[in-house]
């Protein structure tokens, strides 16, 4: 059978690389020309640990086609996946028009093939009842044998997404069962099926938020309870494998160790959006609309140190929101930096130096901060790290030589807690 992919960002480019990696041919349909323009050159627009190896092998074998328009199905029995952005509104509400955008393309393709089996999977993250409401609007009206249609949430971590697409650590799918017997063949090869549970659309469309949402309310815990640790001179290292060391289901430390805020296109996004459903509800939560608030006055603690030092010379070693990945949105190692280079005008700034990869580096240069002559954007080959008073270990993980040689400067260093290699924090 024949497989199309809409929308080919983090999502749908781990989804679509992975389904060819199965033995499927894939379309992957992306309106952006100069993603699909990369993709067909064998290049990725975004950076995912061995993502690059699976375009590689996809390109040669010719089972992944990339497309900004879909074309005709050539086979009678196929599968479309929907992994569209979903990004937050102003007030919180989450954005559907790339959603219905895609389900509009979708009802204008079958429509075209009356004879066709089609199933329909919608990964793109969503609020309870909204597949049921795309489903009625457009897709109601086809025969029910030849269309079925499911919510297959999705739970890739950036910087982890293959293994958690090969490894998933829940897989659950929403709608009616029983098709299951009647897409076996397609079912049975995704990792983690064995596992399944079917489940009603608007559970399978909350689980994706109340599992990210609780995620971020574990790291402000485990941040302020580090803060509240190092104050008292207690090890977080050994307070942590305590308190997570003896749950079977879980790595010990996952989401419970004391580093930096959060940030990235999931958590900010997904938090928010609860806290709006809560709202929408008409009842209160302040738990859940205080874990934004308590992300935020951890990155205040944060910048507080930093501008204690009094540095003039700075570098951060990565800017993106998390470690192995190129995402900049909502990262807060950002947002350090804007505080930084917008303090009064009587104030003389530091210089700050700001290493990370290629791909980073070239897509800060198009950015604002760029145009600051105090900042100063660099590659791992044009590191020195005597030049500067101040370092922050961010997302951007130092070669073992280059952390040996910090242990001998006299450099005050302010780790973010990205890697295993994290000390106690520095309030």
């Amino acid at each position: 059978m024949e497989v199309k992919v809409f929308g080919l960002g983090y999502v749908g480019t781990v989804t679509a690389l992975s389904l060819c990696q199965l033995g499927h041919q894939v379309e992957g349909i992306e309106s952006v020309a100069e993603k699909v323009k990369s993709l067909r050159e064998g290049k990725l627009h975004l950076f995912e640990e061995g993502l690059d190896e699976q375009l590689n092998k996809v390109c040669e074998s010719g089972t992944f086609i990339p497309r900004q328009k879909p074309t005709s199905f050539k086979e009678k029995r196929n599968v479309i996946c929907i992994c569209v952005g979903t990004p937050m509104n102003a007030d919180g509400s989450v954005n559907l028009e790339q959603v219905r955008g895609v389900f509009s393309e979708i009802e204008e393709l079958l429509r075209g093939q009356p004879e066709d089996e089609t199933l329909v999977l919608l990964r793109s993250t969503i609020p309870p009842g909204t597949s049921r409401s795309l489903f009625k609007e457009f897709l109601s009206h086809f025969p029910k044998e030849r269309l079925d249609f499911v919510f297959y949430p999705e739970f890739l971590r950036e910087g982890q997404a293959i293994e958690d697409f090969n490894k998933p650590r829940l897989f659950c799918l929403g709608g009616e069962s029983d098709c299951e017997k009647k897409w076996i063949d397609f079912f049975q090869l995704l990792p983690g099926f064995s596992q399944n549970l079917w489940v009603s659309f608007e559970s399978a469309e909350l689980i994706k938020y109340a599992q990210n949402s609780y995620n971020a309310l574990r790291i402000t815990f485990a941040n302020e309870l580090g803060t509240i640790a190092s104050s008292y001179g207690v090890s977080h290292e050994e307070l942590y494998k305590l308190m997570s060391g003896h749950n079977e289901n879980e790595k010990p430390g996952t989401y419970l160790k004391p580093g930096f805020s959060y940030g990235g296109p999931c958590l900010s996004k997904e938090v928010e959006a609860l806290a709006w459903l809560g709202r929408k509800s008409t009842h209160e939560f302040p738990l859940i609309n205080e874990i934004a608030n308590s992300n935020e006055r951890h990155f205040e603690r944060f910048l507080t140190s930093i501008e204690k030092l009094e540095a003039k010379n700075i570098l951060f070693c990565g800017v993106t929101f998390k470690e192995n990945t190129d995402d900049l949105r909502h990262s807060f190692v950002l947002s350090l930096i804007e505080r930084l280079i917008n303090k009064p005008s009587y104030l003389v700034p530091a210089k700050l130096t700001i290493l990370d990869r290629p791909m980073v580096i070239s897509r800060l240069k198009s950015a604002p901060i760029a145009e600051k002559e105090f900042i100063r954007m660099i590659s791992l080959d044009e590191l020195t790290l005597g030049d500067y008073d101040l370092i922050i270990k961010g997302p951007f993980s130092l070669p073992n030589g280059n952390l040996e040689e910090l242990k001998r400067l006299k450099v005050n260093v302010i780790d973010l807690g990205f890697h295993k290699e994290t000390t106690d924090f520095p309030f």
